[in-house]
């Protein structure tokens, strides 16, 4: 067990991420995805117990996400579709980023067999397949350049 890190993110799983990079794709997959077959070289990890929805807020936690999409499955519209509402719903949560990406099945079997890892869940809820694509974490100089210009000039960060 790790201090601070959500247990649902197992060992196994934190060096798959760990080896991703800016605009590297995640895929976050139910039950019912072919993930093996589709995974080609990439890794695979497994993490049973645990929703979709759940190791998405996970893997949030530690990954700066830039974009996010979802397989639309069939023809019903987001609303009649609980998966994607869910899914945008915990995508705003996190920031700004695009979470309006929908993907055909065909689609999406094709991004996600060029994801730099497939995180396959036991889900058995039907439609719940996400692509996370990394983002970059900022940049700490940039960062603390901007915190010594904004002191120069008398202001101070903590007011905007």
């Amino acid at each position: 067990m790790l201090k601070g890190i959500n247990p649902i993110l197992t060992g196994e799983l934190l060096l798959a991420l760990d080896g991703t990079g800016h605009h590297d794709t995640i895929a976050v997959v139910d039950g019912n995805f072919p993930a093996l077959s589709k995974a080609g070289i990439h890794p695979v990890v497994t993490i049973t117990g645990h929703t979709v929805h759940e190791v998405v807020a996970a893997v949030l936690e530690v990954v700066p996400v830039s974009r996010g999409g979802y397989i639309s499955g069939d023809h019903k519209s987001l609303t009649e579709k609980p998966m994607a509402r869910e899914f945008e719903s915990l995508m705003q949560c996190h920031g700004p980023m695009r979470s309006d990406l929908s993907f055909s099945p065909r689609q999406f079997y094709k991004e996600a067999s060029k994801a730099a890892v497939i995180i396959a869940t036991r889900d058995p809820r039907h439609w719940g397949c996400f692509l996370l694509t990394r983002g970059v974490l900022p940049d700490p100089a940039v960062d603390e350049h901007e915190t010594s210009a904004l002191a120069e000039f008398g202001h101070s960060s903590e007011h905007e």
